[in-house]
């Protein structure tokens, strides 16, 4: 008999690798572009696809799910026919029996209706990235002009909720987010009953191509560096992320078990209980991401 626990591993797609039509303060990956040339054609062509619909299907047991995860930049940026596509390919390799889903990170700011109604269609799970309320949400989440993305990510949530597609809320945690948590979780539960909390901690020069691991093992042997001199304004404290989560926890563990899923916490006492969860710091090897040209990082 197969044992599944040696399939539970998935690959995230960038199809459009870093391109998006936001420019956010803390995006770590915008800057893989710079320096390339500008004809650069930066979006998955219908052979790569195949090729990685194809053998991501095969490559796993009849009877183990196979998840596609979506990702950019901003996949919305490759059009709802590349979509459509991939849609018909998993189609066309999945053997009988075997269950394909597909999830789909995004700003939301691309979702209308026909997007919305596609989603749904196809059994999509959405995970729309907002940080909070608007005041909060458009500091670091602009577009090339510095103008917040806000109004434009709740249309798009707007049209999720109008067709009924089941999506989540990817929130990024800066220096900002600790300064009242229940404001932002009391916001974020009136629109998402699925919440995922995510640090930003970003070394100063993350923009530059600079072995990051070399550096974070000089300054980790360095005792009197501060935090602060270390990483960018907009990250977040050790003590700040904690604080964070501890304050949403006491309301949420009051208020809101059974009824407000947040990831972190259900999936810290699931990984307690001795049960395999898809995220990668909980886990034993995180996955792998395949680039809109075909390769593979780890």
């Amino acid at each position: 008999m197969t044992n599944k626990e040696e399939y539970t591993f998935e690959i995230m797609a960038k199809p459009c690798g870093p391109l998006c039509n936001l420019d956010c303060v803390y995006c770590f990956y915008s800057c893989k572009k710079d320096g390339c040339d500008p004809s650069y054609n930066w979006k998955m062509d219908s052979e790569t696809l195949e090729i990685f619909v194809r053998d991501y299907i095969q490559s796993r047991p009849r009877e183990y799910p196979v998840q596609f995860v979506w990702q950019g930049g901003e996949p919305c940026l490759m059009g709802l026919d590349f979509f459509r596509n991939a849609v018909k390919l998993q189609r066309k390799y999945r053997r009988l029996g075997q269950e394909i889903t597909n999830a789909f990170q995004t700003n939301a700011t691309l979702i209308d209706s026909k997007w919305a109604e596609f989603f749904k269609e196809n059994s999509f799970l959405i995970g729309v990235s907002i940080d909070g309320p608007e005041d909060i949400h458009n500091r670091y989440r602009v577009d090339s002009s510095g103008r917040g993305s806000f109004v434009s990510v709740m249309k798009g949530v707007k049209n999720l909720r109008k067709y009924n597609v089941d999506h989540n809320a990817l929130v990024c945690i800066t220096n900002i987010s600790t300064e009242d948590p229940l404001y932002i979780y009391d916001f974020l539960k009136k629109h998402f009953d699925f919440i995922q909390f995510i640090p930003v901690v970003e070394e100063k020069n993350f923009k530059k191509e600079v072995p990051f691991q070399k550096d974070a093992k000089k300054w980790a042997a360095d005792k009197n560096r501060k935090h602060s001199e270390l990483v960018t304004e907009w990250s977040v404290t050790p003590e700040g992320f904690g604080t964070f989560l501890n304050r949403i926890f006491d309301s949420w563990v009051q208020n809101d078990v059974g009824r407000v899923f947040v990831q972190i916490f259900d999936y810290t006492l699931a990984n307690r209980m001795g049960y395999h969860v898809a995220l990668c710091v909980l886990n034993r090897t995180c996955g792998r991401t395949l680039e809109h040209n075909g390769e593979m990082l780890q």
